[in-house]
């Protein structure tokens, strides 16, 4: 790579770094936080390894004294003397990711080899030519020792890559002259993110300004690394249709699909000149050494977005590779927990808009042609089901999520889904409740929640696979998400007896089923898996929680990972078999409830169909949603950029037009199946279950002793006002705040009890 793609040139004026080296003389590199030394260690192999020694006089005094070799342009070749090698960095892979790392070479031919000295006011910065990245000295404390190490970063936040040099009598080396002050770019107040790989930043844009004719103006600073804008800099944009003022500029009719110019200058010279892309996505900058499937590695990320209000602070984070299919692939998702700066205590964050919390995910969706299969998914799961009991985030029974462009160590990195999880803060489920008593700690268990991780008969909830109940985080092909600290056997009996119930007598089974289910949810569901085709949700892969088990038994589902869906298969390939019934009657419950139709089942799920393929499961409604993100996949440039890079994936396709038409063919052929096994249901829905207050599940229009009767008469306050005015209710069961049906739209209604077509 040519030196003119990274090249940020000196440029104060009266500095003369030259004078402060002087060839043959011995010098010694320290952190301005940390006393020690940067030395070079030998394995004894011929490889060495970089590390920083808290102590100056703890290590042979030969392997930190370095020497300064002159290469122009302000360059230095750093020369560690003992050792006889240069100071380099290198790039190497790990199981895929490519990590910059710090080496000692003995060749000094390469940019990798070159280093510009940079004066910051209160000691130096070392930045390498070819990688352009920063020394830095972090320290990490583990119980009562501290780790020093020496490694390098992009752009530091902070002032660890303020580096001392010392010669060798103990005498600090100052630099003379203007100071420089090394900073980022800031666009209307957003940082920008660096392609080292094709030398150009990646800045974002609101989705409004999508389409022709947009024009986009704001701020352009230069933002030194203690937060404060440089006002001697001058940045500008240019390139078609951009102009630049003092109030900042504008670009007429921007465009993702453009190349534009950045450059920075100082007093009359240009100190920094790259590419920028625009693009309509978050943008998500991490760092980070090899990420495996097993533990959490420590690295950093920093999260971009034109349309948030949060400052794109780098922040301390792990990482570990997500599921089992991602190890297939070389395009990986990623689980991703963010930390305070001490790296232990859990830090919650509101990323994107979407919720305040501490974990989250970066979905692949490397086995979706269209990578947006999930999301359409989670899109109208969260709109037709909703928990019946208040949380902060509106009910909400699935994830948000937001697509973004990652970048890796540097690079380019591809096209991601940003989603949250499904935990306990999302459902609003009741923390575990811990008393000391006696100095014995008393746990009751409340809030409850398992997933799905593998097919099998307790999965089906046919029947469980020990007669004991474990006190540890498995049971069968379940998991405990919460309390997953506290497995006991008491957090798994819920699960048990909800098995059992599922094979209890017809009229137990009938009678008190409401105590177990929540009935609009399981139709929900049943019409969700129908209408998308859900290969890989018969409750693997899907969640089951317990609000409060010391206050109910009443369960929900909630839907996961449904990319194996809309005409796809689980490994890429097309799956053109329209709506698969077994899916769902493998689990045994809706086999039950299918086989007799108990409790109206196979009369509810018609209902509910009929419903919704009319508004939220129309065929204008799902394409609508196709195409919306579609259009932002190729109008941001994302799509082009993701194919570029992962060419090798064996289901990325280049046409995306054409993906996405299979897929509405697919839909519109399983939207006419549908309509054959699930026609109008003409009858009466007896019963109906609505919400329950925040703690207890207060069931109205049935309850445990009259499930099916469903009194209808005038007076009933479950289906009339006081002042004897009919309720009206949706066929699921939510009780709509009009009282004349002519002003709602055509549909079914429950009116006083009985079903009524408008």
């Amino acid at each position: 790579m040519k030196k003119t793609l990274f090249l940020i040139l000196a440029f104060v004026c009266a500095l003369n770094i030259n004078a402060q080296f002087k060839t043959g003389s011995h010098y010694r590199i320290s952190a301005a936080k940390y006393d020690g030394s940067l030395v070079m260690e030998d394995y004894g192999n011929g490889s060495v390894f970089i590390s920083y020694k808290a102590s100056n006089t703890s290590y042979p005094s030969a392997n930190k004294w370095w020497q300064f070799e002159e290469a122009g342009n302000n360059y230095w070749r750093i020369h560690n003397m003992n050792l006889n090698k240069y100071l380099t960095c290198a790039t190497n892979d790990y199981s895929d990711w490519k990590v910059d790392e710090l080496y000692g070479e003995a060749s000094a031919e390469s940019e990798a080899a070159l280093w510009e000295i940079l004066w910051e006011g209160d000691g130096f910065s070392l930045r390498n030519v070819a990688y352009d990245v920063y020394l830095i000295i972090t320290a990490q404390e583990y119980n009562e020792y501290v780790w020093y190490s020496a490694s390098i970063e992009k752009e530091p936040e902070n002032d660890a890559e303020i580096i001392k040099i010392f010669d060798n009598i103990g005498q600090e080396v100052i630099g003379t002259g203007s100071v420089n002050k090394r900073g980022s770019i800031r666009i209307n107040g957003k940082g920008l993110v660096l392609d080292r790989e094709s030398s150009t930043y990646f800045a974002t844009l609101p989705e409004k300004c999508q389409g022709t004719n947009k024009n986009y103006s704001g701020t352009l600073q230069y933002v030194i690394h203690n937060d404060s804008v440089a006002q001697d800099y001058l940045v500008q944009i240019t390139g078609n249709g951009a102009t630049n003022s003092a109030k900042g500029f504008t670009i007429r009719d921007v465009n993702c699909q453009e190349t534009y110019n950045l450059t920075v200058s100082h007093e009359g010279k240009d100190i920094l000149s790259r590419k920028l892309k625009f693009t309509y996505l978050p943008l998500v900058d991490i760092s980070v050494e090899s990420v495996n499937g097993t533990t959490y590695t420590k690295g950093s990320v920093r999260f971009v977005d034109s349309e948030g209000t949060e400052k794109d602070t780098t922040l301390t984070a792990t990482f570990k590779i997500r599921g089992a299919t991602s190890q297939r692939y070389d395009k990986k998702s990623l689980n991703v927990k963010l930390y305070e700066a001490d790296g232990v205590t859990d830090l919650d964050r509101n990323v994107f808009g979407l919720r305040e919390d501490h974990t989250w995910i970066l979905d692949a969706m490397a086995i979706d042609r269209i990578r947006m299969r999930n999301r359409i998914c989670f899109d109208v799961w969260n709109e037709i089901d909703q928990l019946p009991y208040d949380t902060k985030y509106e009910k909400r029974n699935g994830t948000a999520g937001r697509f973004v462009e990652v970048f890796m160590n540097g690079n380019y990195h591809g096209l991601y889904c940003f989603t949250d999880k499904i935990n306990r803060k999302l459902l609003n489920l009741t923390k575990v409740k811990i008393d000391t008593i006696e100095g014995n700690a008393e746990i009751t268990q409340r809030g409850i929640l398992y997933k799905g991780v593998q097919w099998g008969d307790d999965v089906y909830l046919k029947n469980t696979s020990s007669a004991v109940l474990p006190t540890k985080p498995t049971f069968g092909n379940w998991e405990l998400n919460y309390p997953e600290d506290y497995p006991t056997q008491t957090a798994w009996e819920p699960l048990r007896n909800l098995i059992n119930f599922n094979h209890t007598s017809k009229q137990k089974f009938e009678s008190e089923f409401d105590e177990h289910y929540f009935m609009p949810n399981l139709v929900n569901y049943v019409v969700e898996q129908f209408a998308f085709n859900l290969q890989d949700n018969g409750m693997k892969n899907m969640f089951m929680s317990f609000k409060n088990i010391q206050k109910t038994n009443q369960c929900i589902f909630t839907v996961w990972d449904m990319d194996s869906s809309l005409g796809g298969y689980w490994n890429g390939n097309h799956n053109d078999i329209k709506a698969d019934t077994t899916y769902a009657t493998r689990v045994h419950l809706l086999s039950r409830l299918f086989s007799n139709n108990f409790c109206q089942f196979r009369d509810r799920v018609r209902v509910r169909w009929n419903e919704l393929k009319e508004n939220t499961l129309s065929y204008e409604n799902v394409v609508a949603r196709l195409n919306k993100y579609k259009d932002l996949f190729l109008n941001s440039g994302a799509w082009q950029r993701e194919v570029s890079h992962w060419e090798g994936n064996p289901v990325t396709i280049e046409n995306l037009e054409n993906e996405v038409e299979y897929v509405a063919d697919w839909y519109q052929r399983n939207m006419a199946y549908l309509d054959q096994i699930l026609p109008p249901y003409e009858g009466e829905i007896d019963g109906i279950q609505t919400i329950f207050n925040d703690d207890t599940y207060n069931n109205y229009g049935y309850g445990a002793n009259n499930y099916g009767q469903g009194t209808k008469h005038n007076g009933n306050e479950k289906y009339y006002y006081d002042d004897g005015t009919p309720k009206i209710y949706t066929p699921d069961g939510r009780l709509l705040p009009e009282k004349d049906l002519k002003l709602l739209p055509r549909g079914i209604y429950i009116v006083g009890g009985r079903k009524i077509v408008r």
